[in-house]
C-alpha cells in the first residue's frame, strides 16, 4: 500500500508536469496530429492515478462502489487510447520488429 501510494503520487506530479511542460514548451518540432493524443494520454493517466489515490483514500466510505466504477472506467480509456500514445508507438513498434524477425529467425533455422 505504501509503495502503490507514493507511486500514485509521483506518477500524479509527473505528469502534472509534462503536461504543463507540453502547453509551455515549443510546437514547432511536433508533429500536431499526434499532439491531441499525447495529451490525452497523459490526462488518462494522471486520471487513473489520481482516481486511485482518491479510491485508496476512501476506501471505507459509502461512495467506494460509485468511486471504483469511475476508476476502472479510466483505467479502460487508458487502455483503449495506450497504443495510439505517440510515447507508446516505439513500444509497439520495436515489439512488432522483434516478433517478426523471430518468426524469419524460425523460418530458415
Amino acid at each position: 500500500m505504501v509503495l502503490g501510494t507514493v507511486g500514485g503520487i509521483g506518477i500524479v506530479l509527473g505528469t502534472g508536469g509534462l503536461l504543463w511542460l507540453k502547453r509551455h514548451s515549443d510546437r514547432v518540432p511536433e508533429y500536431h496530429s499526434a499532439r491531441g493524443m499525447d495529451v490525452a494520454f497523459l490526462v488518462l493517466l494522471f486520471l487513473t492515478s489520481l482516481t486511485g489515490l482518491v479510491l485508496l483514500a476512501l476506501r471505507e466510505t459509502p461512495v467506494m462502489g460509485t468511486l471504483l466504477v469511475v476508476h476502472l472506467g479510466v483505467v479502460a480509456g487508458l487502455f483503449l487510447t495506450l497504443p495510439m500514445a505517440s510515447s507508446s508507438t516505439r513500444f509497439f513498434a520495436r515489439l512488432r520488429s522483434c516478433a517478426f524477425r523471430s518468426r524469419v529467425h524460425a523460418r530458415f533455422f
